[in-house]
């Protein structure tokens, strides 16, 4: 199979700040996100499955260092949906796509846990992963479905086979302690989850000669190699690799309904290249003489298949007419209908603006009470549910907004209006996170009154008001209403 592995974070431009940044991601136990996926955890997770046969590319490369998350979101912020992150991922037709993270929380939050597309089904590679998380590190939580990440909105949108991994928490010492310890037995029972089953590898057998003081030496028989065998009780795929002097791989290669020992007892097993039959013909011309009974005998095929598949309603052909051997009506796609989002007026905007003060809002139930919480209920509330805010508060900028909403650079001498969102991402604001809120009132060109949620650090509060002097806001987004 064709598989892409993706490391979280890295390099990439970011569109807004007109920038390179080389994200780390999450930091603890004296290392990062970035670094320690792409030096111990992708590696060796793709030299497993290449192990089983498995065509295994890395996102940015070898060295892995784009960031697949950034450069999704520039192309959206151009809108180029075919070159750059999941969008090119995407015309690259892979058959599963995996990217890897480490979370990051208080020192006790502890475990793994998978994140597909939300309204998707998890598959046997999700539940396989899942099994090797809870294996290895216990699990936060089951099968995760999100419609707040970027990538895993995009990966649902246009069909790819995508997961999102959180191989544990990277600011939990037993965590860390335990993945450094293990990787290895980590990464092989995630690898033995995206391969279906158990990877079997490869072991050198070695003998010692006759003379003890000679190296050891693998033992080649000079067995005349048949072009096949049947396998007796015993037989495995390194037994057969010694007496025929022939590649497991290419053993594989050969048989392509093996992929593991134990190899039944009885079976006929290839040791070389069985040429492939003939690609049947999927049109034919009409000539002189012919019938539809004689034509579909000599394509093995049915009279009443041969009529189906050319729309013919007698047995009636004329010469140089050309002929359907095999379906040829695609599959109808679904087409996604537009549907108009609900547009509120001003003043039931300022009637949301206010039902919000003093309510814990949380609508994804994780992580507490936080800033981006009551900007992703107020999206909702705006749209009737159509549109949601995906990513942290830093990311609100990149998301692509409902139409007629604006994205409003913050100057010296912008002022905002109640019902805008304030989006901070500069100064002490410039990490992984950022703030944002929502603009409430008392506007003017030094202060206005925000309404917010997790301004303190700790996600326990509700929603409230607060006095704000526009240091950190980069951007202000306004929504789109009736006067």
């Amino acid at each position: 199979m064709k598989i892409l592995l993706i490391a979280g974070h890295g390099r990439g431009f970011d569109y807004y700040s007109n920038k390179w940044i080389n994200d780390s991601g999450a930091v603890g136990n004296g290392t990062n996100e970035r670094d320690f996926i792409r030096e111990n955890i992708v590696p060796k997770v793709s030299k497993y499955l290449k192990e089983a046969g498995h065509k295994v590319s890395l996102y940015g490369g070898s060295k892995m260092e784009q960031d697949c998350f950034r450069d999704s979101a520039y192309g959206q912020a151009v809108n180029n949906h075919k070159d750059y992150g999941m969008y090119w991922v995407a015309q690259q037709k892979y058959d599963i796509v995996v990217e890897f993270h480490l979370d990051a929380a208080g020192a006790s939050a502890s475990g793994g846990h998978v994140i597909i597309g939300k309204g998707l089904e998890a598959d046997k590679i999700d539940l396989g992963i899942q099994s090797a998380i809870k294996k290895h590190v216990g699990l936060i939580r089951t099968v995760d479905g999100r419609d707040n990440l970027l990538n895993v909105i995009l990966a649902k949108d246009y069909g790819i086979n995508y997961r999102l991994v959180e191989l544990g928490f990277i600011t939990s010492s037993k965590d860390m302690d335990y993945i450094k310890k293990n990787t290895d037995a980590y990464c092989k029972d995630i690898a033995d989850a995206i391969n279906g089953k158990e990877i079997v590898t490869e072991k050198k057998i070695s003998v010692k000669t006759e003379t003890a003081k000679e190296k050891k030496k693998v033992v080649e028989t000079k067995t005349k190699k048949p072009s096949s065998i049947k396998t007796k009780k015993g037989d495995t795929l390194l037994s057969i690799k010694k007496q025929y002097g022939i590649n497991v791989s290419d053993i594989r290669k050969f048989n392509k309904q093996l992929m593991n020992t134990p190899l039944p007892v009885g079976i006929e097993l290839n040791l070389t290249e069985v040429k492939k039959e003939a690609t049947k013909p999927s049109t034919y011309v009409v000539k002189k003489g012919d019938t539809l009974s004689k034509i579909a005998k000599n394509h093995d095929i049915t009279v009443a298949n041969l009529k189906a598949w050319n729309n013919l309603k007698s047995d009636l052909i004329v010469v140089g007419k050309v002929l359907n051997l095999k379906q040829t009506t695609p599959a109808k796609k679904k087409v996604p209908s537009k549907e108009k989002i609900y547009i509120p007026t001003q003043q039931e905007m300022y009637k949301l603006l206010d039902s919000y003060i003093g309510k814990y809002i949380d609508p994804d139930l994780v992580y507490g009470y936080q800033c981006m919480d009551v900007v992703v209920q107020y999206g909702l509330d705006l749209t009737g549910g159509k549109f949601r805010f995906w990513g942290n508060a830093k990311d609100a900028i990149l998301n692509q907004l409902p139409t007629g909403w604006k994205l409003i650079e913050n100057k010296p001498d912008t002022l905002p209006q109640k019902g805008d969102i304030a989006v901070f991402t500069v100064g002490n604001f410039d990490n992984k996170y950022g703030h944002i809120g929502l603009v409430y009132g008392d506007i003017n060109l030094n202060t206005f009154t925000i309404l917010e949620q997790n301004w303190d650090g700790e996600a326990d509060t509700p929603c409230k008001l607060r006095t704000d002097n526009y240091t950190g806001v980069s951007h202000f987004i306004r929504p789109y209403v009736k006067k």
